[in-house]
């Protein structure tokens, strides 16, 4: 018999955060049902960005998991799903404010089995007025598709790819505890959007080194400079139907 006040937490990155929240659904994959084995109607759940790394709260579950509910929600990649419900409206609490309620593993993402107490606590922590400031409130944009972004310039680009109607995910990690600008998810693979728009010593020696990662991973990459966002339209449509 299942504890009334028991939870799970599922996983989301800034591609399919939306979509997530949108349908009112959170998915895995196969291997992604034993970790939430025992998942029942009822279930306190909360959904935690590995990107952002926010976690979304409070949810309840509406049904118990079961394949393909939406067929074709995330394109079909997590066909193990279950439907929610939202339990309370609140902001997101940062991995700062989360501080040692959850266990996190190497990866950086958070265990999938809430205890009784657990829950609990991240139910008080969401109700809670107060949060940590953390590097991301240093944004100051927001976009068309409600991403929070650090320039003019990115903006005009979220806006452009949400206008187009293309999928992205706004600082998305890459290798050696690297994050780009934008990620797309492709049926080919990933395309990664870097718009470089300074020229200072220390961001050089960045951009020297995440051209690299790209290189050395063979990463599909697209650069955008200052004289680009005239004719951004252009550009990118080109870049991308390469």
């Amino acid at each position: 018999m299942k504890e009334a006040s028991a939870g799970f937490v599922f996983l989301c990155s800034d591609i399919t955060e939306a979509e997530c929240l949108k349908r009112s659904l959170f998915g895995g994959k196969e291997k992604y049902v034993n970790r939430v084995r025992g998942l029942e109607k009822g279930h306190k759940l909360f959904l935690y960005n590995y990107n952002t790394k926010k976690l979304h709260g409070v949810f309840e579950a509406t049904t118990g998991m079961q394949e393909n509910i939406v067929k074709n929600a995330w394109n079909g990649e997590f066909p193990w799903q279950i439907k929610v419900k939202r339990v309370t409206e609140n902001k997101p609490v940062s991995r700062e404010d989360i501080g040692k309620t959850l266990k996190f593993d190497m990866m950086g993402r958070p265990s999938a089995r809430l205890s009784v107490e657990i829950v609990n606590d991240l139910e008080k922590l969401f109700k809670s007025k107060k949060r940590i400031r953390t590097y991301a409130d240093e944004t100051q944009y927001f976009t068309d598709d409600g991403h929070k972004v650090r320039s003019k310039a990115e903006q005009i680009i979220d806006n452009w790819l949400y206008k187009n109607r293309i999928s992205h995910g706004y600082e998305a990690s890459i290798p050696n505890a690297k994050r780009c600008d934008f990620e797309i998810q492709t049926s080919d693979g990933k395309i990664y959007i870097e718009y470089w728009g300074m020229n200072d010593t220390s961001y050089i020696k960045n951009k020297k080194a995440k051209l690299e990662i790209y290189k050395k991973n063979n990463l599909k990459l697209v650069s955008l400079y200052p004289k680009d966002l005239r004719h951004i339209e252009n550009i990118l449509s080109k870049e991308l139907l390469k």
